[in-house]
């Protein structure tokens, strides 16, 4: 399995069989897990450890699940007693493609690489050669988006999923892969670092920032003059408890600021 063609190809496929938010999440879960096997043709895997890597309630899993597999997205076969199900990912860049450029799926144990049309469509194709090029370092960058904020938080949820997806769109991954990094280093726990992140891109998008060091700039700004708030405000604290002599006047000296 390649990851970058399937990620490709699963969100150009939403567009003509979209998922919820839930099934997004459930989905890239399995990949993951998919991809930590090596890519197995029949992998198992919990349902308690896919319902915590895509946030998903128990009740509601097996719904989602089901939905994954009637849309083609997914197989899957119970077994006995308590054992975890199987699950085999279809592997979506590698669907057969008619003459109308519509998908079809034939899920069988001897997957083969299909693809039937006419001259025209091979035309095409190439001609779209460097826009799967560009597409696949979109895909890549995506990826390693996911990757930081599973490194700082584990695996995002389905709520998180989108927002990563909708930012990566909105202020590109050099600038988004910064506001994760960020939050990380400012100890952002995980209930709150999607909140975090979004009034970071907020500022950043009032401030008018377009690339990474306008947002050091501006965040070594602000530390600065946070800085100065503070230094006054120790100094104000410090003039206000200062003890006066007999005569009433104040002994304050500029040697005395506690800095």
């Amino acid at each position: 399995m390649n990851y970058l063609k399937q990620l490709r190809a699963f969100y150009d496929a939403l567009e003509l069989n979209p998922l919820n938010a839930s099934e997004v999440a459930l989905w890239h879960a399995l990949t993951w897990v998919n991809n930590k096997t090596g890519w197995k043709y029949e992998f198992t895997v919990a349902s308690s450890v896919l319902c915590q890597k895509a946030g998903l309630k128990s009740d509601n899993f097996y719904k989602v699940r089901n939905k994954l597999q009637q849309a083609g997205y997914i197989n899957w076969r119970p077994r006995r007693g308590n054992q975890a199900a199987v699950y085999q990912m279809v592997k979506l860049y590698d669907l057969s493609v008619n003459n109308t450029g519509s998908h079809t799926d034939t899920f069988t144990g001897n997957r083969t690489d299909t693809f039937t049309g006419n001259r025209t469509a091979l035309t095409k194709l190439n001609e779209t050669k460097q826009d799967d090029v560009d597409d696949d370092a979109r895909v890549k960058k995506l990826q390693a988006v996911f990757e930081l904020w599973q490194h700082i938080w584990d695996f995002p949820n389905a709520v998180a999923q989108q927002d990563l997806q909708d930012w990566f769109k909105e202020i590109g991954p050099e600038l988004l892969t910064y506001a994760i990094t960020e939050a990380g280093r400012s100890n952002v726990p995980a209930r709150n670092a999607d909140r975090y992140i979004q009034r970071t891109i907020d500022h950043m998008q009032e401030q008018k920032i377009t690339t990474v060091q306008q947002a050091k700039e501006a965040a070594e700004k602000h530390r600065q003059q946070i800085h100065r708030e503070i230094s006054q405000t120790d100094k104000s604290a410090y003039t206000k408890n200062k003890p006066v002599t007999s005569t009433g006047s104040s002994s304050f000296d500029a040697s005395d600021l506690p800095f």
